[in-house]
């Protein structure tokens, strides 16, 4: 986008602040002040989190996996390509596209941050009925209101002014000049202090039910990855980041594995600030082992290390699996070099990757963690041996996804429905079950379909 563009959505911007600011000052509603809250819901001191240094982690690996989702062919405004002469065009060739660069993937991710902010906007607007505004502040002065009211409306507006002009002019941030360096600067510094705001002012630690720590940790990780997005910008415009370098393609395979890990990291982040899993009561070592370790989603089978557990079996079966995974692999290579179409052949390839990692691989895991002394669960008990197919998907395949939904999605919404809008408990476990569907769609989605950059909604279907 051109200056002039910038600068009309930055005099809109402001418009929009004053407008809104004006509305405010005049408006008589209960509001908060910001005092601490009764001693009887407040710690006296903050619980050690293990989980908050894993949000910039997270985060970051989130922030590489956006590098990896684009083809390996873009074209963008911000590479210069000479125009041939059209009396020319039938005898000179045609330009081919630009490669992806690290430009282009900055871009996208300034664009997702945008669209982040506005988000956050939107759901702003149901702050003031969760913390019941009204009821709990309702005899604070009318000018103190006002004022409260004031502030509330310019934060809100500085946040949708950032949100339209990253979704609309990304590019606007990144040149090198004055101007985009003090706005830079300026969002990173705001959310910088957001986050450090966020971790060690606010004492959050009374929301505690499960739709409030998804809440929680899903502010934490936006602001982390605003920070280091808007960071990255303010190096670039600063001349110390080089960004016109082409990306390198690393094939479907290892976007794969970076998406699953980034993915498991956020949803074992929301896991293991659970309550019921027992997750925050984990260890160092113990937090470790979960998120670098072991992909199941139970916490407090890390708690700690007993004695006399079986392992031998685990480590046999294992190894069994993952023998038949490999020589079903190598006689589908055999038929797909005999004549076999690629379609078929990755149909007929997928139980062998099954066996060799879900119920091979993971299996020998098990057997190596309990002789240590862990006794994590089986991920995948038995498949061929279910009698149905709710028992096939709720009791022996991929347990792991289960424990993620049960703990996270099906809690969250069934305790927000049930909780706080006073739907009924049946309506709201269904709800619940319904919203895990919706999300193990996406995660699907966003797990196979995203790194062969094709069939997008078939595992939905």
């Amino acid at each position: 986008p051109s200056s002039s563009q910038t600068a009309r959505l930055s005099i809109l911007a402001l418009a929009g602040l004053m407008t809104l600011s004006a509305c405010a000052s005049v408006e008589d509603i209960a509001m908060p002040l910001l005092e601490d809250s009764p001693p009887a819901l407040r710690p006296l001191r903050r619980r050690r989190d293990v989980s908050c240094p894993v949000v910039v982690v997270v985060v970051s690996i989130a922030l590489v996996s956006v590098v990896i989702f684009g083809n390996s062919t873009w074209t963008t405004s911000h590479v210069a390509v000479e125009q041939p002469d059209l009396r020319l065009a039938a005898e000179e060739p045609q330009f081919e596209a630009a490669p992806l660069t690290w430009h282009h993937v900055l871009v996208g991710a300034i664009r997702l941050a945008g669209i982040g902010q506005l988000a956050l906007c939107f759901v702003s607007a149901a702050i003031p009925y969760l913390l019941d505004w009204e009821k709990e502040f309702a005899g604070v002065q009318l000018l103190l209101r006002k004022m409260f009211l004031v502030y509330a409306a310019y934060i809100l507006c500085i946040n949708l002014s950032f949100g339209v002009l990253s979704t609309f002019a990304p590019d606007s941030l990144l040149v090198q000049s004055f101007m985009s360096r003090v706005v830079s600067a300026f969002i990173f510094v705001y959310w910088g202090a957001r986050v450090l705001v966020e971790l060690f002012v606010f004492d959050l630690g009374h929301l505690n039910r499960p739709h409030e720590i998804c809440g929680r940790r899903g502010i934490e990780l936006l602001f982390t990855y605003l920070t280091l997005v808007y960071g990255l910008a303010l190096i670039h415009s600063l001349g110390k980041l080089n960004l016109d370098v082409a990306v390198p393609d690393i094939g479907p395979f290892p976007r794969m594995f970076v998406i699953i890990i980034a993915v498991f990291s956020i949803m074992k982040l929301l896991v293991i600030s659970m309550p019921k899993s027992q997750g925050p009561k984990l260890s160092c070592f113990g937090a470790f082992l979960f998120f670098c370790v072991w992909p199941g989603m139970r916490p407090a089978a890390l708690l700690q290390r007993k004695t006399g557990l079986q392992w031998w079996k685990d480590l046999a079966w294992g190894l069994l699996f993952a023998l038949l995974g490999v020589f079903w692999s190598v006689g589908t290579k055999f038929c797909h070099q005999a004549g076999l179409s690629d379609a078929a052949a990755g149909l007929v390839a997928l139980p062998g990757i099954s066996m060799m990692f879900h119920v091979g691989g993971l299996r020998l895991l098990r057997g190596f963690l309990r002789l240590f002394g862990y006794d994590v669960e089986q991920l995948f008990v038995d498949p061929l041996l279910a009698k149905s197919l709710s028992e096939f998907w709720g009791q022996r395949w991929n347990i792991a996804f289960s424990d993620m939904n049960r703990f996270v999605f099906v809690a969250a919404i069934r305790t927000a429905l049930e909780e706080d809008l006073g739907v009924s408990k049946a309506k709201a476990a269904q709800a619940g079950i319904f919203a895990a569907f919706v999300a193990s769609a996406m995660l699907h989605e966003v797990g196979i379909t995203l790194p062969v950059l094709a069939g997008y909604g078939g595992p939905s279907l």
